[in-house]
Order: C-alpha cells, then structure tokens, then sequence
C-alpha cells in the first residue's frame, strides 16, 4: 500500500458520505444535511493541513512525476494525472493549505476590524452615526456599480 492510499480513500469515503448525507437529508430535512458538510470541511482541512506529511513536496515535482500523463483515476491515482504525470489530488490538497491560509487571513483581518469599530461605536456615540454612514455607502457600491454597468455598458 502506498503512503498516499490512505488519504484518497478518505477523500472518497468523505465524497461518499457527504453525497449520500445530502440525498438522504434533502428527504428527511434540511438540518440532518449539516453536519455531513462539516464533517467534508473538517476532513478537507485535516487534509490540507497533514499535506507536507501525505503527499510529500517531491510528488508535486515536475521532473520527478511517478505517473503517465494523463491517466485517469485508478487505485494509484483516485483523482488521475495531470499533463506531466503528477497526483491531482496532491495537488488540490497542497491548494487547498492555500485556500484556508487565505480564508482564515480574511477572517481573522475582518474580525479584528469589525471588533475595533464596534468598540469605538460603543465607546464614542458619535461615531456611531459616521460608521454607519461608511458601512452603507461600502454596502451600496455593488448597486452602484451595477448601475453603472448597466447605463453605460449597454
């Protein structure tokens, strides 16, 4: 068994369960549907995370591919191979580090931003009311813009 058998097989038994959760839910109720995508985010971030253990930086090497180009998925390959014989499922896991560093950047950037307004708001009333006014014109920008697009763009 190779060392990236494991991963892809629960990459497929999360597809599996995360597909199958959803089919099943959208017959019972929509609350039962939750959990089935947090256990997907959950495992996709584990993944993500363990990548430097799972699929080591040497698979995603050009010139030391292991695969053909253009194989499809098999029991090496869940996902196939790319143009120069490289796992895609190494790959999308060394994007997805990628997609979480940017995503929790953004959160953590807005979340900080967010937590100083609302204590100058609380602390100063009078900033209140200019906050507010800053808050809406960010919110109206993608109706102006729309509108925009729309009067002159044809």
């Amino acid at each position: 068994m190779r060392v990236w058998d494991l991963p892809t097989r629960l990459f497929h038994w999360v597809l599996a369960v995360t597909v199958l959760g959803s089919v099943v839910s959208a017959k019972v109720g929509g609350a039962a549907m939750v959990w089935h995508f947090r256990l997907g985010y959950v495992v996709f971030a584990l993944l993500a995370i363990l990548a430097p253990l799972l699929f080591p930086a040497s698979q995603l090497d050009v010139t030391q591919a292991a695969g053909m180009p253009y194989e499809p998925p098999s029991g090496a390959y869940w996902l196939g191979t790319d143009v120069s014989g490289r796992s895609v499922l190494a790959l999308v896991v060394w994007g997805a580090r990628v997609s979480l560093i940017v995503g929790l950047s953004v959160a953590a950037i807005s979340s900080i931003l967010g937590l100083a307004l609302g204590l100058l708001c609380g602390y100063f009333r009078r900033v209140d009311g200019l906050v507010m006014r800053a808050s809406d014109l960010l919110l109206a920008f993608p109706a102006i813009s729309l509108v925009l697009v729309r009067s002159f763009g044809g």
